[in-house]
């Protein structure tokens, strides 16, 4: 076992080593005949052989790679290079669709609850962030055994405000309201 440092402040481990080598690896291995770990966080320096893992941080399990934060800081899920430039969460599964849980952890889950929720924000231009918009994931009548109802609601910011408005919902029944928080029929525009 070791044990870095005692509370106080600037301890740590660095593993160092020449511009040109490869990967530096921190390696979980129960098996002493395996050719590589079964977990692994690696850094690859700028001289390592892999292009793709120059200065990236990788994460591995079960012998397989699961994440990496690449040069440009992108967050990219089952994959080992960035399928697009211009996000910074990336998440690729082989023969199923990307996809990203949101999951409330409450067993008595009431009209109304949010279950998720993703959220845009904008710069204020003196460095503090405004909601502009977002997707609301919620409870939309009182949550039981194998009974979840739920609704989405899509949110904007008006011209000249810095409060979201709902603009759109579509509830339990496949009701969807334009303007209008209460549908009650397929298409209800208020």
């Amino acid at each position: 076992d070791l044990v870095i440092g005692d509370g106080g402040s600037g301890r740590g481990l660095t593993i160092w080593t020449a511009g040109a080598a490869d990967n530096q690896t921190i390696s979980f291995q129960t098996n002493e005949t395996l050719s590589r770990a079964e977990g692994e966080i690696k850094y690859g320096p700028t001289g390592t052989t892999t292009t793709a893992d120059r200065n990236a941080m990788m994460f591995r399990t079960n012998s397989g790679e699961r994440m990496r934060i690449d040069s440009g800081g992108r967050v990219i899920i089952g994959a080992t290079s960035s399928i697009v430039d211009s996000h910074e969460l990336q998440v690729v599964q082989s023969n199923l669709p990307g996809s990203i849980a949101l999951a409330r952890n409450d067993s008595t889950v009431s009209a109304g609850a949010a279950l998720g929720q993703i959220v845009a924000y904008g710069n204020d231009n003196d460095g503090t962030y405004q909601e502009c918009g977002g997707i609301t994931f919620e409870a939309d009548k009182n949550h039981g055994t194998n009974d979840k109802p739920s609704r989405i609601r899509f949110h904007t910011t008006a011209d000249g405000s810095n409060t979201t408005t709902e603009r759109m919902r579509i509830d339990s029944n496949g009701d969807v309201g334009i303007n209008q928080t209460n549908p009650t029929q397929k298409l209800d525009v208020g």
